[in-house]
């Protein structure tokens, strides 16, 4: 399994869950934090490619 980039949600000031539980980075985030989401969402999506693919994400 892959290591994904969680820094952002390391404090939960920093997030909220959205109605459907899923969490999304709150606008007044440090930028650190900001970043480190952005990029769980890129590590995401190239995830869900792979799987779509037939690739392992391993």
């Amino acid at each position: 399994m892959r290591k994904l980039d969680y820094f952002w949600k390391t404090n939960k000031d920093w997030y909220h869950r959205k109605e459907n539980g899923v969490c999304v980075i709150n606008e007044d985030a440090p930028l650190d934090a900001q970043k480190s989401y952005q990029h769980y969402l890129e590590q995401c999506k190239e995830a869900q490619k792979r799987i779509d693919s037939g690739e392992s994400v391993d």
